[in-house]
Parts: C-alpha cells; structure tokens; sequence
C-alpha cells in the first residue's frame, strides 16, 4: 500500500450495503477503488483498461435504449 496522492472520485450510495466508492490514485502508482464492503487494487493501466471499458459500455447502453 502507499500513500494516497490524490482523490480521484467519490461516490454515495443510498439504499445499498456499500454506502459509498472511493477512488484513490497511490504514490505506487495504483488505483484504489473501495467501499466499506470491498477493496480492489489496480495498476495505472489496468485501470484506464477498467475505465475505457466501462464507458464503452455505457455508450452501448445508451445505444440499446434508444433502440427501445
């Protein structure tokens, strides 16, 4: 684990388990994205890996629904 560099987002939830998703840019060069239920660790890339798919999927969502 490192040192947190910067805050890179935060999100709260209602009505959910996990009240809230942090994400965190470390001085090891990982992304943290975390909650009070769970913790996932990923490098740079990995996560603009993570990051590119879930806008292409969002992007195809969007799709599909004006489709309906």
């Amino acid at each position: 684990m490192g040192q947190i560099l910067n805050v890179l987002g935060r999100v709260d939830f209602q009505d959910n388990p996990c009240d809230y998703m942090d994400m965190e840019l470390n001085t090891n060069e990982t992304v943290h994205l975390q909650s009070n239920c769970w913790r996932i660790e990923l490098s740079t890339q990995e996560f603009k890996e993570f990051a590119e798919a879930v806008c292409n999927a969002c992007e195809k969502l969007k799709s599909i629904k004006r489709k309906i």
